[in-house]
């Protein structure tokens, strides 16, 4: 007696190509996932280090705000000289980046400078963030008045000479931001004079 043949439907498992399909399936979908998770971390590395290089700005910030910078009130109407101002250390250098070009002045209060790990600290290993400052005098409107305008560039190392060098003024991976600083006048009277409170 002749048995009947078995269709399609009656065959059990899965042929080799069905199988090579859904391996290939299986593993795009596991490369996507792993891609999808390798860009995560690195946003989270990039925010990280956006968040630091934003806290280190706000601490130099503060620190040029709160730095001393005082004149004679005695000047009258005429312009301030600089050299008639006394100020911080830190505000005599102008127009280079302190201190990736010139050393920092000795004695300064602004010490939020150089290089930094990633968490925000002072480190003398590879940095990951490198912060510096640059100042400029500025002529107002009141000719009175003694301000400086100081940008603070923070900028995430790439380690590579090219990104990483003082020419470089604009990329993804360097921000600059500006300070206005003004100096004080302040009352020279023979009841106070050599007081600087």
């Amino acid at each position: 007696m002749m048995q009947p043949r078995r269709g399609r439907l009656g065959r059990r498992g899965m042929t080799l190509i069905e199988a090579m399909v859904a391996f290939a399936v299986l593993t795009i979908g596991v490369a996507a996932i792993f891609s999808l998770i390798t860009s995560l971390v690195s946003s989270q590395r990039v925010l990280r280090l956006n968040s630091q290089g934003i806290d280190l700005y706000s601490r130099l910030s503060s620190e040029i705000r709160s730095a001393r910078c005082d004149f004679p009130a005695a000047l009258g109407g005429a312009p301030v000289p600089s050299a008639a101002a006394t100020r911080d250390p830190g505000l005599t250098v102008e127009g280079v980046w302190i201190p990736t070009q010139v050393a920092a002045p000795a004695g300064s209060m602004l010490q939020t400078i150089g290089n930094f790990d990633g968490e925000g600290l002072p480190t003398a290993g590879a940095p990951v963030l490198q912060v510096d400052y640059m100042v400029r005098s500025i002529a107002l409107l009141n000719v009175n008045t003694l301000t400086y305008e100081v940008d603070i560039r923070v900028r995430q190392i790439q380690n590579d000479a090219a990104r990483d060098s003082v020419l470089v003024t604009e990329s993804p991976w360097l921000r600059v931001f500006t300070v206005q600083k003004a100096c004080n006048a302040r009352a020279d009277d023979p009841l106070t004079a050599g007081w600087r409170g």
